[in-house]
């Protein structure tokens, strides 16, 4: 299987609404303040009795590259931001 890239998002998104690996996640922060991205094995808006898969926190005027190492998303994947910030995620 192919991966897919989710391109640059820039709000909380439901990247994956079906099970699926997730292997990488990409963000950029360009605000004078530090950001938190949720990571959760969710396929819709829910994190009720879902799996939080990882929390970062992103600096100001920072970047970061998590690899997921195809971690398996029983659900799918939903990413929640506290602020605006451009990120993508690769899944297959």
């Amino acid at each position: 299987r192919m991966t897919t890239s989710t391109g640059i998002q820039t709000a909380t998104s439901i990247v994956s609404s079906a099970r699926c690996k997730l292997e990488s996640f990409h963000a950029t922060n360009a605000s004078e303040s530090a950001i938190t991205l949720n990571v959760w094995d969710s396929g819709t808006a829910t994190i009720s009795g879902k799996i939080e898969v990882t929390r970062m926190v992103l600096p100001a005027n920072s970047n970061l590259e998590y690899d997921m190492h195809g971690r398996i998303m029983a659900e799918g994947i939903y990413v929640v931001v506290s602020a605006a910030c451009a990120y993508s995620v690769e899944y297959s």
